[in-house]
């Protein structure tokens, strides 16, 4: 359908009427194909209802505020497992137990130490009890955790030691409960005045495989 651009004689007919009524049918015609018509039957038709782009806009904007409440609550949960993650690091406990079921007396330090942070705190307890999917107990993930925070640890004595003066390494050898041979490796500097011992960690000696190569 062409539209007709409203000229002069065309106001007058819309303003004034018309002053012959054989002229009605044409005029009439002429005005509904109109552009200025058009317009004012898609705002009287619209009258009173929610304009599509606003209902999109609106979506996008609950679609923001639910994403980043979500956010919100996955960086609070993570903080309190990388939290139990330190813990245990910090007193030199063990992450994992013999038998992990949730009808076991002892899952292990880290799904204990949870679940008893839970019984006190509501985002974990509704955390663990409605998500089916991703819980973050796995010891998969209890393992990116550990290795999350042992980078971001090493970076800092890292950026420590590039600032040091002098640095002495410590290295003992002992071994663990299955025999195998390691190392410990320690970085001993001074930092503000103030000596400092970081613990680095342990390195393995495959004594076999070492044999083997002889």
């Amino acid at each position: 359908m062409k539209l007709v651009r409203l000229g002069e004689k065309e106001k007058e007919w819309t303003l004034n009427g018309i002053s012959s009524i054989k002229n009605f049918i044409r005029k009439s015609e002429k005005h509904s194909i109109s552009k200025k018509y058009l317009i004012n039957q898609e705002k009287f038709h619209l009258l009173g209802k929610v304009r599509i782009e606003h209902v999109i806009s609106e979506g996008r904007r609950l679609t923001v505020i639910k994403h980043n409440e979500q956010f919100s609550i996955n960086k609070r949960l993570i903080e309190r497992m990388i939290h139990v993650v330190c813990f245990l690091r910090k007193q030199e406990l063990a992450f994992r137990g013999h038998q992990e079921q949730d009808e076991s007396l002892n899952k292990g330090n880290y799904l204990e130490l949870l679940d008893l942070l839970a019984q006190e705190e509501h985002l974990l307890k509704d955390h663990f009890l409605s998500s089916s999917i991703f819980k973050s107990t796995s010891k998969i993930i209890q393992n990116d955790l550990i290795e999350s925070v042992t980078t971001i640890l090493n970076s800092k004595i890292f950026k420590e030691v590039q600032t040091a003066n002098y640095i002495s390494i410590q290295a003992n050898e002992t071994t663990d409960v299955f025999c195998r041979s390691q190392m410990s490796i320690i970085f001993r500097y001074v930092i503000e005045e103030k000596v400092v011992e970081r613990f680095i960690g342990f390195l393995m000696f495959q004594m076999i495989k070492r044999i083997e190569k002889i």
